[in-house]
């Protein structure tokens, strides 16, 4: 936090009767405290947002890692199909070779 000396300058002006140092220091307490909330608040800002883009960017490669299964399923799944036509085709041969 702020200074406490700066604290302890400002009483002993202010028993001293120097009404106007005390006030003077008084604002630099409150200014030094501020600044002091002021880079705390956006340090954490700071770190909260990089948390997100981390999570964010683990979302995105999970995501990404999904799209790549289901691709290959497609793929899995077109081939299943090439084959079986395949198949049929070579059956349909066999029934109009027979048919002669």
């Amino acid at each position: 936090m702020a200074d406490n000396k700066l604290l302890q300058q400002m009483l002993e002006h202010l028993v001293n009767d120097d009404q106007a140092k005390a006030e003077e220091l008084f604002h630099e307490y409150v200014v030094t405290a501020s600044r002091e909330i002021y880079e705390s608040l956006i340090d954490s800002e700071i770190a909260e947002e990089e948390e997100k883009d981390e999570e964010d960017e683990e979302v995105d490669e999970a995501s990404e890692e999904d799209d790549e299964d289901k691709v290959d399923e497609e793929f899995e799944d077109i081939d299943l199909f090439k084959s079986l036509i395949s198949k049929k085709k070579l059956k349909l041969i066999q029934f109009s070779v027979k048919m002669k």
